[in-house]
């Protein structure tokens, strides 16, 4: 009876451990990030506040992950191996080295070509972002002039009011221009991220091959590269709301 009482308290404790497992894994953690807001120029505080909130919650849970994960590393670390000259690992390791080297390189690069991609893209909305504020400025600087504080007439007041609302519009204008070109650009990365996840377990794998011929170094762990691939895509999706303007309020 304790027996039996015992493996089914070690196949509770499995799953659980498997189950904390899945919910760590970098895909699982992108999974629990907010989607991408669409129609944001007129959001108010608390659903932004929201947003945020949930990314930030993601974003701690991460860090824990690889904080857990380096924990672990140092706990299992072991005595440096002695490095092994290259003659005497024997031919056939040194040409598997060489095979590995060149997977490794090319994989590598086909992950940097992809995020060097998406950084191309920002690049281009960056670039519309400034010439659409340099027509922005032009047209609302006049109405700022006419903006009223202190002590104002009636007709101080209307004309202010007036301007006020005319410069809420044109920002809702540009918000309109450069908001959908912000999200497109978030949603070319998610993609991509998505995507890379695989790869960057491929590289890890490659590089504990190669580190395991030569004897050298300790594992890298399968995750630690997506899990910080997701953490950048976290902080980039804080900025969907870049320019939302909100509710106008008189």
């Amino acid at each position: 009876m304790k027996t039996t009482h015992t493996i089914q308290l070690l196949v509770v404790l499995l799953a659980l451990a498997v189950g904390l497992t899945a919910q760590t894994t970098p895909e699982a953690l992108l999974s629990q990030l907010p989607g991408i807001p669409t129609a944001s120029c007129t959001a108010d505080t608390s659903e932004m506040n929201r947003f945020s909130e949930q990314i930030y919650t993601v974003k701690a849970a991460i860090q824990d992950e690889i904080d857990r994960i380096h924990a672990d590393a140092q706990a299992t670390l072991t005595p440096a191996t002695v490095k092994i000259p290259a003659s005497a690992a024997g031919i056939g390791n040194a040409k598997k080295l060489m095979e590995l080297a060149t997977e490794q390189t090319a994989l590598g690069e086909r992950i940097a070509e992809r995020m060097q991609r998406i950084a191309g893209i920002f690049k281009e909305v960056e670039d519309r972002d400034t010439i659409e504020t340099r027509i922005l400025l032009v047209k609302t600087r006049p109405l700022e002039k006419l903006l009223c504080s202190g002590i104002c007439s009636k007709a101080e007041i209307a004309r202010s009011n007036a301007a006020e609302k005319q410069i809420y519009e044109l920002n809702v204008k540009y918000c309109q221009l450069m908001s959908p070109l912000q999200t497109e650009a978030i949603s070319q990365y998610l993609t991509t991220v998505k995507t890379l996840l695989p790869e960057y377990r491929k590289l890890s794998a490659l590089q504990n091959q190669f580190a395991g011929l030569q004897q050298l170094g300790e594992p890298v762990p399968e995750n630690l590269s997506g899990l910080a691939a997701v953490d950048e895509y976290a902080s980039v999706l804080l900025t969907a709301y870049k320019y939302t303007v909100g509710k106008f309020n008189q």
